[in-house]
């Protein structure tokens, strides 16, 4: 593949990506929830006082700095404006976008329009329209990072700086978002063992240096929120009897925290199939290492990565977020098992980024107003509406009866308004 082939097809890729979220942004009644207001509020507290953003706030966990620094230099040039926030924490995510093309083109160089189309997928498909513009404490920095790891993993020829960076990644990774790093162990893993004379044990030294730097930054941290992350009270046949509905949701981007919204027929064919997809590639490969061949091979090690990814989730409270990490690892399992580039493997590939795109333009959610149903109870007109009522009154500090509404409010004030929750922490 020519260097102008490459250019022109990563400018595609960019620019469909875009024109897919065009109608989501410029939407009247586009609304933060309360998480992204609270990454809102860090970056007009570093704008005016300072502050440089380390953790979410309040929490010990989900490294929040990319996400903060880039929604404050988005405000610095548009003002202090949910799509402006919107919009930085998109770029992260195409970066992310583009090393994820990049890695498939290290793999393999002549397969190029195959990469194409599926990275087309990974920018069309509904489980990331939304969630590629939401910036809520690492999940897109996670992203993004695993992106640019694949891309330096798959090096053919790698330099000891290449090893250095993977460690250093890694260790981000686990503090941006740690189910992230499920689905990249056993690749790192393999990559450290079979390439240790060429230095690769740089992985593991760059890696344990990293996290100890930011060891200091997270003790700093006001820990407000620390909640249990394992729960092991789920039984497990009403787990597995719900779980294709819940994978169904996720890749379809219809649901909210623990809640599932209804979907149209076109997202509801996106989210079956993906889900199809990814029962027929794991039990392949069950069957595959049942026959002991092929048991350490990246696509053995991938499978082996996202099926972590999923045991992990019965120990979870109900979340469709939590299964973000595997839309992109299924991706590049279905890039590694074809072979050969056929013109039959291309169209079938094309006719699902045409479906993934009708479904992404049409708007998954049947119902268009469970998009900003963020269990608040307030829209954007009714967010307005009470700012500028707070305004006239000169209220300067109020209780909400939601506990994500508050960061809503004080967001949506431009932090002039200090809102609390009724709850003893807050």
């Amino acid at each position: 593949m020519s260097k102008n082939t490459r250019l022109l097809s990563i400018l595609f890729i960019v620019l469909s990506a875009i024109a897919v979220r065009i109608p989501h942004v410029l939407d009247s009644n586009l609304v933060l929830d309360g998480d992204e207001a609270i990454i809102g509020l860090m970056a007009i507290d570093f704008i005016e006082n300072g502050k440089f953003p380390g953790y979410f706030a309040g929490q010990h966990y989900g490294l929040s700095t990319i996400e903060v620094l880039t929604s404050a230099f988005s405000f610095q040039i548009f003002g202090i404006q949910d799509w402006a926030q919107k919009l930085s924490t998109f770029v992260i995510w195409v970066i992310g976008l583009i090393y994820f093309y990049k890695a498939l083109t290290h793999i393999q160089p002549k397969h190029w329009k195959m990469a194409l189309l599926i990275s087309l997928l990974l920018a069309w498909a509904p489980t990331w329209l939304y969630w590629s513009m939401k910036a809520r404490g690492g999940y897109v920095s996670a992203f993004c990072a695993v992106s640019v790891l694949l891309f330096l993993i798959t090096k053919p020829q790698p330099k000891s700086s290449n090893y250095i960076f993977i460690g250093v990644l890694f260790s981000l990774i686990s503090q941006f978002q740690l189910l992230f790093c499920l689905g990249v162990i056993p690749l790192i893993l393999y990559k450290t063992v079979h390439q240790w004379k060429n230095k690769s044990w740089l992985i593991p030294i760059s890696g344990i240096v990293t996290m100890l730097m930011l060891y200091p930054a997270k003790i700093a941290q006001v820990n407000i929120w620390n909640p249990s992350l394992l729960t092991f009270n789920h039984g497990i046949s009403s787990w597995l009897s719900n779980f294709p509905l819940r994978l169904t949701h996720h890749f379809s981007g219809t649901y909210y925290l623990g809640a599932n919204w209804p979907m149209t027929p076109l997202a509801l064919a996106c989210g079956a199939l993906l889900t199809l997809f990814l029962g027929s590639f794991l039990l392949y490969t069950l069957i595959k290492w049942g026959k002991r061949k092929e048991l350490f091979n990246t696509k053995s090690l991938l499978a082996f990565g996202i099926g972590g990814n999923i045991v992990v989730s019965f120990f979870l409270i109900p979340g469709g977020r939590y299964y973000l990490p595997i839309l992109m690892l299924l991706l590049l399992l279905v890039f590694l098992s074809f072979k050969k580039e056929t013109l039959k493997v291309n169209v079938a590939l094309g006719a699902l980024c045409l479906l993934f795109i009708s479904a992404s333009l049409r708007n998954p959610f049947k119902v268009k107003a469970d998009q900003y149903r963020f269990a608040t109870n307030m829209d954007k007109s009714s967010l307005n509406l009470l700012s500028e009522t707070l305004e006239k009154e000169k209220i300067k500090n109020v209780f909400t009866a939601n506990g994500l509404g508050q960061y809503q409010l004080m967001f949506y004030t431009k932090g002039e308004v200090n809102a609390r929750y009724l709850l003893e922490k807050d």
